[in-house]
């Protein structure tokens, strides 16, 4: 059965316990007090069934709609770099390639898989030009092909180019979605004082 770590849905929650109302809100009561109640009582670095994380993902979208689950997810994933399990590998990334999206995209993989099992494969290749990367998914379980979740990371990979002080566009291949595979071309520039 395809898991995500119980740390992961607690973030989840508390960033939309921590994002401006309305939103935060709506957010909130579109998740529902039993799923809340499942994610509050969970060991942190135990594991729960993806679909509670998929669930959430579609809150999110239900309280707020597409634009604003991208934002949210945006604001959540740039804050979520600074957390315990993500910032060594964050950190390491931007030691490694550089301190520009780059880096914590070819991070994001190795994000997905300690985070997750059995939830899909990520793998990231040059794009284009040199300020673009493919991040490519496989293998996602029936339960994650939602575009639930690829908003999720729409929003998460505009919100690690922020973290480098970067804009960025992302352009989703979903034509494939239904046999579990997702292309994600991100491309970035600096942003400008």
């Amino acid at each position: 059965m395809p898991e995500v770590r119980a740390s992961w849905l607690k973030y989840t929650v508390h960033s939309a316990k921590k994002y401006p109302a309305p939103d935060g809100p709506k957010i909130l009561e579109s998740i529902g007090h039993d799923l809340r109640a499942e994610v509050r009582n969970a060991a942190p670095l135990g594991w729960l069934p993806a679909e509670r994380f998929i669930d959430l993902c579609s809150a999110i979208r239900r309280a707020l709609g597409v634009p604003g689950a991208r934002a949210f997810w945006q604001r959540s994933l740039n804050d979520s770099i600074q957390q315990p399990l993500i910032r060594p590998l964050a950190m390491g990334g931007l030691y490694l390639f550089g301190r520009s999206p780059a880096g914590l995209y070819r991070r994001t993989p190795q994000a997905w898989s300690l985070v997750t099992r059995r939830a899909g494969e990520m793998l990231t290749e040059p794009g284009p030009t040199p300020d673009a990367l493919w991040i490519r998914v496989r293998s996602l379980p029936e339960e994650a092909r939602t575009h639930a979740l690829l908003h999720m990371w729409e929003g998460g990979f505009v919100g690690q180019a922020q973290f480098v002080d970067c804009r960025a566009t992302v352009v989703t291949d979903d034509g494939q979605l239904s046999l579990g595979s997702v292309n994600f071309l991100v491309q970035w520039q600096q942003m400008t004082a």
